[in-house]
């Protein structure tokens, strides 16, 4: 029988030295600690432990003595944490090994001084106040014939009766507000999930005695792991254009989701930012540096992950009143700056308020609400990626719909030099409330917007004439200026109401159909001011145009879908419209 003795040089003499007695291997390790508080005691075993693991596996051991404390102060109970560590540290498993304390304390002393007393009562716990050599190896040879093994030990009845006795486990004393505790929660449960975990932080919480308690309870460890290989590498959300870039403010950033977003950002190609917000900062100094931050980012940023609670001063908000997070003033900063970039919250907040003040503007609300998943949800593993896949959803909405900002800083130029660009403002606003679903009614009504604007424009500013002698339609300016022939240079290709291929030339003989029996419709000022005033291309003119043309002329025959997407529609304004404002207007 191999016995593994962690002590403080607390125990019985012949426990303190590594050797064999009667047939039992004893492996003693000292463990003297000095008195600390309960996070760096935490990190110490549980580091502690992790080596002694790797050195010699714990789950060999037949048996683990400890004594009821490791320190010197016999009130701390140190050695009733160790037991718990073991119990909920999955990775040494020796989560039913049985262990033995040994020490003149009694039960009620000790439910007196700590909480954890309760694992004195649970499956595998033994005590002895007994110090004699002979005494307590009949004990530990009883205690080895006499417990059992226990298989799938998360679904044994004992190990269940053990969480519940362990819920008098106090959380963290650290922290003033429950939102560190919900976001270091979230960010372990994501950390789990990854097919490659990183290391979180130097001072990893996941040591912490209450989160592996939280991860025993609620960490579903086996759904866990039968979903990490139905999602392999999930920490690739898609593949990105180059450039593409999201930027995180968050208070919690240290604790680990800096790390975690980092990962996914190199696993799927874009590029990842945070804001280093301190702790230190009073309210209006962290307003007042994440908005430098947006300053130094928001132009090349195409999503910003946002935390609603980003100060203490935000749980003091009651739910009865306005809500005045700072991340609300965040939010309307960063829309401020460009109302198309996208914004996704990002909280562990789920009240209904909070929901409804973030979309109640859909214009210049957020693109999508990200819950952080909290302990007290308890959910389970196929629900935590469920909550993860939102956030990988969300986001490549978000990326998608980024290049609407690259709209309204153009719109931003163009009203300088033309003020009824304006009218295509209504193009940038469909979008935003479509948020990325690619209703077909939606793109409908961005393509008469677009469409509707570029007819006018032209129709306003050139018309088409016969000439009498030669019957050559010809374009001139409204002004009367003459621009050139159409007839035989313009040509379009019909095939059942559909624009084919367009063409403009000099040679004659490449012309299929002469442009002279399109005068008076849709076409018959647009297609010669294209090729004759703003010498398009014939490839920008087919590419670009016609396709957004043929469209039009479906929207207006028939209630059917429209096969266009919303890249097209920035191709048509960015390739079409854009230049000719600015060849128009050009100083």
């Amino acid at each position: 029988m191999n016995i593994l003795v962690l002590h403080n040089n607390n125990l019985p003499n012949y426990l303190l030295q590594s050797k064999e007695i009667t047939n039992i291997v004893i492996t003693s390790v000292s463990v003297k600690l000095p008195e600390t508080d309960v996070q760096d005691f935490d990190t110490f075993i549980s580091d502690f432990l992790s080596y002694q693991n790797k050195c010699n596996p714990l789950c060999q051991f037949d048996m683990i003595v400890l004594p009821y404390n490791t320190t010197d102060n016999d009130l701390e109970y140190t050695g009733l944490r160790i037991a718990a560590h073991l119990r909920l540290t999955r990775e040494w498993n020796c989560m039913s090994t049985p262990i033995l304390f040994l020490g003149p304390d009694t039960i009620q002393e000790i439910n007196q001084f700590s909480e954890l007393g309760c694992i004195i009562n649970s499956f595998n716990v033994f005590i002895s106040s007994k110090n004699k050599q002979e005494e307590i190896i009949d004990m530990m040879k009883w205690i080895k014939d006499n417990t059992k093994t226990i298989v799938n030990i998360d679904d044994s009845p004992e190990y269940k009766d053990f969480l519940k006795r362990m819920k008098s486990l106090s959380a963290p004393a650290n922290y003033t507000t429950h939102h560190s505790l919900a976001n270091e929660w979230a960010i372990m449960r994501w950390n789990d999930m990854m097919t490659n975990p990183v290391k979180l932080s130097d001072n990893d919480f996941t040591k912490m005695l209450y989160y592996k308690y939280l991860r025993a309870s609620y960490g579903d460890s086996q759904d866990l792991a039968e979903s990490k290989k139905n999602n392999n590498n999930i920490e690739k959300i898609g593949d990105f254009e180059l450039g593409k870039k999201l930027a995180l403010i968050d208070d919690e950033w240290e604790k680990g989701w800096a790390r975690i977003l980092e990962h996914i950002a190199k696993s799927s190609g874009f590029k990842f930012t945070f804001c280093p917000i301190k702790k230190k900062w009073d309210k209006n100094s962290l307003i007042r540096n994440v908005r430098l931050f947006i300053d130094d980012n928001y132009q090349d940023t195409d999503c910003f992950l946002l935390d609603l609670r980003l100060h203490d001063d935000d749980f003091k908000e009651s739910e009865n009143e306005k809500a005045n997070l700072t991340g609300f003033d965040i939010m309307n900063y960063i829309k401020i700056k460009n109302k198309a970039i996208p914004v996704v919250v990002f909280s562990a907040s789920n009240k209904i308020w909070n929901l409804q003040h973030v979309t109640a503007n859909k214009t210049k609300g957020a693109v999508g609400y990200i819950l952080k998943e909290t302990p007290e949800s308890a959910l389970k593993a196929r629900e935590s990626f469920n909550l993860y896949k939102d956030f990988r959803r969300i986001v490549k909405t978000s990326f998608r719909l980024s290049d609407l900002k690259k709209v309204v800083d153009k719109q931003t130029k163009l009203k300088k030099i033309y003020q009824n660009i304006i009218s295509i403002d209504e193009f940038v606003n469909l979008i935003l409330l479509d948020k990325g679903a690619n209703n077909n009614s939606f793109i409908k009504a961005c393509l008469l917007n677009l469409m509707t604007f570029l007819e006018e424009y032209l129709k306003e500013r050139y018309f088409l004439k016969k000439n009498e002698k030669t019957s050559i339609i010809q374009l001139y300016k409204t002004e009367g200026d003459y621009l050139g022939d159409v007839t035989c240079h313009v040509s379009v290709w019909f095939e059942d109401n559909q624009i084919k291929e367009t063409n403009y030339t000099i040679n004659r003989e490449r012309c299929r159909k002469p442009f002279t029996e399109l005068i008076g419709k849709d076409l018959g000022v647009i297609l010669p001011s294209l090729y004759i005033v703003y010498n398009k291309s014939v490839e920008v003119v087919n590419d670009y145009f016609v396709p957004i043309r043929n469209a039009r002329n479906e929207i207006a025959h028939t209630s059917n879908d429209i096969n266009v997407t919303f890249d097209q529609l920035y191709d048509f304004y960015f390739k079409i419209i854009v230049p000719i404002i600015e060849q128009d207007y050009k100083k």
